[in-house]
């Protein structure tokens, strides 16, 4: 399949909300505009085209957990085939975008039809979440304070060497079962065997079959660890070690340091090259390739192939059967994972109970619409300029707690990102709390022990304390909100 020039983002058109101080900050949220109101799906596509089939639909990239594509069931990799009866082949960016956030007069959902290689024309009901303008939810504060808690709110990107190709022309519909070539099943040892059990969990995953009588696709690798001609002891002793290069752990849910070299690295430092490659063919003609991936690495030490094969296997596979990158892929991984209460924020005053999320731990609890904040976990709320100005000293002046190996730039493009260094999570607790940092929403992130070191008052990591005005009767209101964990990795 053959990507289209124009890559079309739902999760990704960002909003800037008119909130005086913090709207740089608030510049992402995955909302899009609807005149006088935001909807958030959760969801990214890109259009691919298939020769043989004549179609141009959207096949999804992302889909961000929690949100309402996830919560309606849809997966990375559906084709988006019909949206509201319409086909996708026929409407244009606009108006399967403006479809897909829209709900008709009667509040209705969004009708889709999709298809992957489990299922076919599989009726999914998507219903946006909807904010009147100047509103904020958890979500957008997540992002705006996000220097409290780096580790549970970034995104970054991650390069990998790898060249993909697939073919436009091959009716990807009529593929459900799959086997490994000959070669591949003739494991001779650990690593051999482990590639192969690697790959059938993401075809699996995919919704695949393995079935070697009704293979409609055959699976080959191949992996090579040779001495780099181009190495030389004489250069390596002149110049700095080289610091590796970046790789997702999908088991550990982390990103990794690999002794592998950056690209545009001194070749000469790595004594060896790494290659690593998945080949998918028609099992109808075995000659024809349908896909194919191939990684290229300079190694600077030894490194199991196993391990990299690991690591490697489940990005490569992102791109099948769609291929967004044909050189160079980059890997965006998100984290983001906060406590979530429910209590929509009125942006010019934010004091202001705005709304509150239907089933959420805020609307169990009994706060309600129309309730003004004075304090949450003892904290005062101010206003958005004092607020603003007040998390800016506090990231300026914590600085020096950062781990300067944990270096990184984000995707917004924000250099020098540093997580907390761990010997220092009691002065960052103890920073946290000092008044003068109106870190009110550092709740967001109350689970983390550089946030909350103890209890106050029997409010914990698992109770935030909501102290509101209501009608002019003081109240508290204690929630026990949701961890929610939308991290998720996807091809940027």
């Amino acid at each position: 399949m053959n990507k289209s020039s124009k890559y079309i983002s739902i999760l990704s058109i960002f909003v800037i909300i008119a909130f005086v101080g913090v709207n740089n900050l608030l510049a992402q949220g995955g909302y899009a505009s609807k005149g006088s109101y935001y909807c958030k799906v959760g969801l990214e596509y890109e259009r691919f085209t298939n020769v043989t089939l004549g179609t141009h639909c959207p096949v999804l990239l992302t889909v961000e957990p929690n949100s309402p594509a996830a919560i309606a069931g849809l997966k990375v990799g559906d084709f988006i085939e019909k949206i509201n009866g319409q086909s996708t082949s026929k409407l244009s960016d606009d108006q399967i975008n403006a479809q897909l956030l829209a709900r008709d007069s009667n509040g209705g959902d969004v009708q889709l039809e999709v298809s992957n290689f489990g299922y076919s024309h599989k009726s999914v009901s998507l219903t946006p979440f909807c904010l009147g303008c100047g509103r904020l939810d958890e979500s957008m504060l997540v992002d705006a304070f996000s220097f409290y808690s780096l580790e549970d709110a970034s995104a970054r990107v991650i390069s990998y060497p790898f060249t993909t190709a697939g073919d436009s022309e091959y009716n990807y519909n009529d593929v459900k079962n799959y086997t490994f070539s000959a070669t591949s099943l003739q494991a001779s040892n650990t690593n051999e065997s482990a590639i192969v059990k690697y790959i059938s969990e993401q075809l699996d995953a995919k919704g695949l079959k393995s079935n070697s009588s009704k293979a409609d696709i055959v699976i080959d690798y191949y992996y090579t660890v040779a001495k780099n001609s181009h190495y030389s002891e004489e250069i390596k002793g002149k110049k700095a070690k080289p610091q590796g290069c970046y790789r997702y752990d999908y088991n550990a849910k982390t990103i990794k340091r690999l002794p592998l070299l950056n690209a545009g690295e001194d070749m000469r430092l790595a004594p060896y090259i790494l290659t690593f490659g998945i080949s998918i063919f028609d099992a109808n003609n075995k000659d024809v390739v349908i896909w194919s991936s191939e990684s290229v690495e300079f190694l600077t030490e030894e490194f199991p192939v196993g391990e990299y094969a690991r690591m490697a296997i489940p990005t490569m596979l992102l791109q099948f059967p769609a291929v967004r990158y044909n050189g160079n892929l980059k890997l965006r991984v998100v984290n983001k994972c906060y406590n979530y209460t429910g209590v929509i924020y009125d942006a010019n005053d934010m004091a202001q109970i705005a709304q509150i999320a239907k089933g959420s731990p805020a609307e169990k609890a009994g706060l309600k619409s129309g309730d003004r904040i004075i304090s949450i976990n003892g904290k005062f709320i101010d206003k958005a300029n004092e607020l603003t100005a007040a998390y800016r000293n506090f990231v300026k002046e914590t600085i020096v707690y950062r781990d300067e190996t944990t270096m990184f730039t984000d995707k917004k493009g924000v250099k020098h990102c540093r997580y907390w260094a761990a010997k220092d999570y009691e002065k960052i607790a103890s920073f946290i709390a000092k008044k003068k940092y109106k870190t009110v929403f550092s709740y967001l992130f109350a689970f983390r022990p550089y946030i909350i070191k103890d209890s106050t008052n029997g409010i914990g990591n698992d109770k935030i304390s909501f102290e509101i005005n209501r009608n002019g009767e003081l109240m508290n209101i204690t929630i026990t909100p949701i961890l929610l964990k939308n991290n998720y990795v996807s091809l940027d």
